[in-house]
């Protein structure tokens, strides 16, 4: 193989290289930032850390997702309206928590990993 023809192989391998280089690494978000907008976010960890549940309209179960009692801090970022946290399944038991917009942060340590249930909306016994 000519030389000229070696450089023009080498030159067009290491261009297809460039094209096919991986992005610069971007920072995900994480903590409370993880919770997206129009969501009531619930963590497993602090400050918005480990399992992530998202939530619309609520739960009734948190077993579904794999939070009941595992719920250590929130992140309400559904403006304009307030979520109930309480602490038996289907929206029941003897205790419940109003949650208001822009919340985040850890639980109160009497409601930490004791949520079995969440919903939009005021809450009611």
């Amino acid at each position: 193989m000519p030389t000229t023809r070696r450089l023009l192989v080498l030159s067009t391998v290491l261009a297809s290289a460039a094209l096919f280089a991986a992005p610069p690494a971007s920072s995900a978000p994480s903590g409370f930032e993880r919770c997206p907008a129009g969501h009531f976010c619930l963590f497993d960890g602090p400050d918005g850390t480990g399992l992530m549940a998202s939530f619309r309209s609520g739960s009734p179960d948190l077993a579904r997702q794999s939070m009941d009692n595992r719920a250590s801090s929130l992140a309400h970022n559904v403006p304009g309206t307030v979520w109930c946290v309480y602490d038996e399944r289907g929206y029941a038991g003897t205790e419940y928590a109003r949650v208001y917009p822009g919340a985040a942060g850890p639980f109160q340590p009497e409601w930490d990993n004791r949520v079995s249930s969440v919903r939009l909306g005021e809450c009611s016994p």
